[in-house]
């Protein structure tokens, strides 16, 4: 039988080590907008697993959201903020 809480999945060392490459997806020259809501989703279930590794790319990350292409979105900026405000988690600020 299938477990749909995945509990088993989420225990795996190879998960975790895949959660916490995910903000280098923010560092490449091109990003979808799905990509950017699913890393805000992820952030929200699973920040201990990415802390680190958004905190030691925090100022690459920041940098490179002004130069981004993000395809599929509907509106760059409010895509852009979404990327920023994955930070909020490490500073409690909201980046407007």
């Amino acid at each position: 039988m299938l477990d749909h809480t995945l509990h088993e999945l989420h225990r795996e060392t190879a998960f975790k080590e895949f959660i916490s490459t995910l903000p280098s997806l923010l560092l490449k020259p091109k990003i979808h907008e799905n990509t950017i809501q699913i890393i805000n989703k992820i952030v929200l279930r699973y920040r201990n697993w990415i802390h680190k590794e958004l905190e030691a790319n925090y100022n690459d990350i920041i940098e490179n959201v002004k130069k981004i292409e993000i395809t599929g979105s509907e509106d760059e900026k409010q895509s852009r903020l979404m990327i920023c405000n994955l930070f909020y988690f490490l500073d409690t600020e909201i980046f407007y």
